[in-house]
């Protein structure tokens, strides 16, 4: 199949959280399964260029529409891990692209609809008929429309289109005239049939636009589908997700092995296998990473296990709990290092209260900006991950984790719950429990948990073994993700028989 993705992040060249990793693994996967796959970019002025191969200029001449007036683009094409990739190059009075960010910008609305314009342009210019387009979250969401209402009429040829929801909770709300300024008529679309925003008609909500007008759409986990479809969790959104039930799905997202190995893992003090055979070897060479980096951050070693938070510090990851989780796991004696990034306002304040209170605390040590090469040596390192999220659509972090032999500790929620399964579950066959949950986002729930895992480590070493060898054994690549996806594209092109698959 010929597969376009379209997206707002793709990991090896632009990246703000988990949408860009998962964009480029899914993409990566596809190609390797013999898939015809691009993808299209902003052209960002934050590009990591070294990460392209045999970046050319594509089209000089690609001209797209703003209100009244028609804007000059052009695009330029390389290759990423056998995947063609496009970045259309804005230039706009605006500078829509050159913000040294990707989001945060108070145009960001006006922005990545001109970008999702543009897009639909050059994919009819290009003449080639794609079997999927592929979009993801509301940055993208509005080339459904676009394509079905304007270059559809054009006659532009393709296959199917299919949304990804990484994260309902970010939605693209805007008024009518943001639409109409890219051409459609945005009070033609104020209709609870169409884009109306169903906690406020009067404006349009883009993401709804793309669970209206795909073809199929997902998300990124089973349990994380389920909630979407109930009040508490949708965002206002559950109706539209529970209307079209019947062309949605979850589909778990998976990691890129190749990149979290700790077997060939250069950021690693002391690399080991991943294989759950060499648990000894496994467990030996995690002491050692350990010791290796408290040595190098000045810490002190404790008969506690190493408890890690590599997080980025907005609501939705629970910063009030990880707080609460450092202040109590410092009390029993074990270590705790928090890598975040991100940080809401509203927090602020307690993370810089927090670093005050236990600054040269020996026992721990926080980063408060992302930094890659760090977290490698921190998953290899630590004993067990803590992710306290209120709500996630399905999570990495613990996949990674569990990867290193890292032990999570996690809210049971969205991906969580499909990922990782409480030592104590009595449902579940011993051999296959791989962590520690809580049910209830609470203080209390938060320091039970966390004195189940540390008197684990410190008192059932046999049953910690267990759940490391266990969280090894689980395929976390991409492959059954990659081939769910297969199998949605291939039902919605039934549905199609007019159109021929490349």
């Amino acid at each position: 199949m010929y597969i376009v993705h379209i997206a707002s992040e793709f990991a090896p060249l632009v990246k703000v959280g988990g949408l860009g990793d998962v964009v480029h693994g899914l993409a990566k996967e596809q190609a390797l399964m013999g898939h015809d796959v691009e993808l299209i970019l902003p052209k960002y002025d934050i590009i990591q260029y070294q990460n392209i191969k045999n970046l050319t200029l594509e089209m000089s001449d690609l001209w797209s529409f703003e209100d009244s007036s028609r804007y000059h683009n052009a695009v330029f094409c390389g290759i990423v891990d056998n995947i063609k990739v496009h970045l259309i190059e804005a230039h706009h009075n605006h500078y829509y692209f050159n913000r040294g960010k990707v989001y945060g910008a108070p145009d960001d609305i006006e922005r990545f609809l001109y970008f999702c314009r543009a897009v639909s342009e050059f994919l009819h210019l290009q003449k080639r008929k794609p079997d999927i387009i592929h979009i993801h979250d509301w940055p993208t969401a509005p080339i459904a429309p676009i394509i079905k209402h304007i270059y559809k009429d054009l006659g532009f040829s393709y296959g199917s289109i299919i949304l990804t929801i990484h994260n309902i909770e970010h939605q693209g709300k805007c008024s009518p005239a943001n639409l109409s300024r890219i051409g459609l008529r945005g009070e033609d679309f104020r209709t609870e049939e169409r884009l109306a925003d169903p906690k406020d008609p009067s404006i349009l909500n883009l993401l709804k636009g793309g669970i209206v007008y795909s073809d199929a759409f997902a998300t990124v986990s089973p349990t994380y589908a389920k909630e979407i479809m109930t009040p508490s969790s949708g965002f206002g959104l559950d109706g539209a997700v529970r209307r079209f039930e019947d062309k949605f799905s979850g589909i778990l997202n998976g990691i890129e092995l190749d990149c979290w190995n700790p077997a060939s893992d250069k950021s690693l003090f002391f690399p080991y296998p991943t294989n759950a055979t060499y648990i000894e070897t496994i467990l030996r060479s995690k002491e050692a990473n350990k010791e290796a980096l408290f040595n190098k951050l000045e810490m002190q070693p404790t008969k506690g296990p190493l408890i890690a938070c590599i997080s980025r510090l907005v609501k939705q990851k629970g910063p009030k709990f990880i707080i609460h989780a450092i202040d109590y796991v410092l009390k029993q004696n074990a270590a705790f290092i928090l890598l975040g990034s991100s940080i809401d306002h509203e927090f602020e304040n307690d993370f810089k209260e927090l670093t005050s209170r236990y600054k040269n605390h020996p026992h721990f040590f926080a980063k408060l900006s992302f930094d890659e090469e760090f977290s490698h040596s921190l998953y290899a390192a630590a004993d067990a991950i803590f992710m306290p999220s209120l709500f996630e659509p399905c999570g990495l972090t613990q996949m990674i984790a569990m990867r290193y032999g890292t032990v999570p500790i996690v809210h049971k929620t969205g991906g969580l719950t499909d990922t990782v399964t409480d030592i104590d579950n009595p449902k579940i066959p011993l051999i296959l429990r791989n962590g520690f949950t809580f049910e209830n986002p609470d203080p209390t729930s938060v320091e039970r948990v966390l004195k189940r895992a540390i008197s684990c480590y410190l008192t059932e070493k046999k049953r910690w073994r267990q759940l490391v060898q266990t969280g090894l054994a689980i395929d976390f690549s991409w492959k059954k993700s990659a081939l769910s996806y297969e199998s949605v594209y291939l039902e919605t092109l039934k549905k199609k028989p007019d159109f021929k698959v490349a």
